[in-house]
């Protein structure tokens, strides 16, 4: 629980700095999304292919620097609902699913960061896209504590349709590719082989900045 304040804490802190330094736009908000993770690996000619369904709450912000370029922030905290891991060997596949109940402790955070580039603009909406660095983060808690880490590039794509004078709604999502991945299971560290492909639906509100 410490983890996530603290992270909290650093994209709000992040999210403030952008907007302090405008020059010709800021917004920060609050989103809420349904992940989809698709992981897929392979050991001992096995091939294993995790889905993870969750729920998700973030915050954003976005600063341009000019009408056309900026840099965006975005911080996702998840909870996973299930977990659907199928694995196939000699042509034949079996799955397993397993719910929040199945966990002492089950949670995510996802981190996405890179430049904004604005796509259209007007007095009623603005659409952006914005490729970047991604990070995931997943904590695990049943007979032993177990946390993954994936490491990749990703980009958020997102409609944001005006409203009153500073406020905003937003749609859009982000779709993700991670090829880095490591793991701590009871404290012995070890690397993963596998890439994850992440797709995340999203709505959202916030405020924008002139």
């Amino acid at each position: 629980m410490k983890k996530i304040l603290l992270a909290v804490l650093l994209s709000l802190a992040v999210a403030s700095g952008f907007a302090a330094g405008s020059k010709t736009y800021s917004s920060f908000g609050f989103h809420f999304s349904t992940p989809f993770m698709f992981e897929f690996g392979s050991a001992n000619g096995e091939k294993n292919t995790g889905i993870t369904n969750s729920v998700a709450f973030g915050i954003n912000a976005t600063n341009l620097y000019s009408e056309k370029i900026g840099i965006y922030a975005a911080l996702d905290i998840m909870l996973p609902l299930s977990i659907t891991n199928y694995q196939t060997s000699n042509g034949q596949t079996t799955s397993t699913t397993i719910t929040r109940d199945n966990y002492r402790a089950l949670w995510g955070m996802s981190c996405l960061m890179g430049p904004a580039i604005v796509v259209s603009k007007s007095e009623k909406n603005m659409f952006l896209i914005s490729p970047g660095v991604h990070f995931n983060m997943l904590c695990a808690e049943a007979a032993a504590p177990l946390t993954s880490y994936t490491l990749g590039v990703g980009a958020n794509f997102q409609y944001n349709l005006f409203f009153g004078s500073n406020g905003y709604f937003n749609f859009g999502g982000d779709l993700a590719f991670d090829f880095l991945g490591w793991a701590s299971l009871s404290g012995k560290n070890y690397s993963v082989n596998s890439v994850t492909v992440t797709v995340v639906p999203r709505i959202g509100v916030g405020f924008r900045y002139r």
